[in-house]
């Protein structure tokens, strides 16, 4: 351990970056001031003095990490206990829920219209199987999401500062599953509409049968 460095105890790892990230930021400052007093011949050395204080950050941050404890831990013992959890998606958990539901809702409608209309059943039917191919997707990409949250957490040197993370959302697949559901909404609309209707229709399509066959069975010939 290096001597000329204190120990510093943190409470989370990208508290490092923090510092560091704070003390370069100073440094420069103390820089640029300086050189301001020097007059307009001192600005061209800017560019210089950046990357002079930037490998003198870079160094000292790497001597300082061995010195570096987070919760009485070190770096690499807090990498260890650190288990790679994938941050809440809540509009994304929702959503499963909602698809869920819905199919749900599809398999009791389904249910109604297959004792009524043969043919507005397989309409209710293929929709049923677009809900739930909307819902499969939606879980795989839960899944996915899961495991490559688990993968880079698994892959980074200290998995804790990979954490918080934005979760990318695939918005043409969130388009898709709307759109889709939109479908079945709008059919099932029609459908529950349409179907007292029809079902009269064949009724009174029946009775007129009938009615025609006693009466070619009654006339003499």
């Amino acid at each position: 351990m290096p001597r000329e460095l204190p120990r510093v105890d943190l409470e989370h790892p990208s508290d490092l970056d923090f510092i560091v990230q704070a003390v370069h930021s100073y440094a420069r400052d103390v820089g640029a001031e300086r050189l301001r007093t020097r007059g307009r011949a001192a600005a061209a050395l800017q560019d210089t003095l950046d990357q002079a204080l930037a490998r003198w950050v870079y160094a000292a941050r790497t001597r300082l990490i061995p010195n570096v404890l987070v919760n009485g831990l070190t770096l690499a013992e807090y990498a260890k206990q650190e288990t790679a959890m994938e941050p809440f998606d809540e509009a994304l958990s929702q959503r499963v829920q909602t698809l869920s539901d819905t199919m749900d809702e599809q398999t009791e409608r389904v249910v109604d219209y297959r004792k009524s209309v043969p043919t507005a059943y397989a309409h209710a039917v293929a929709r049923r199987a677009a809900a739930r191919r909307a819902l499969a997707d939606a879980k795989e990409d839960q899944r996915q999401r899961r495991l490559r949250t688990s993968k880079r957490h698994a892959a980074a040197p200290y998995p804790a500062i990979a954490r918080g993370q934005p979760l990318h959302l695939d918005a043409d697949a969130k388009a898709r599953a709307q759109a889709t559901l939109t479908n079945v909404y709008a059919t099932l609309r029609r459908l529950h509409s349409a179907l007292p209707a029809r079902q009269e229709s064949a009724l009174e399509q029946e009775r007129l049968v009938r009615h025609l066959r006693r009466h070619d069975a009654t006339r003499p010939v």
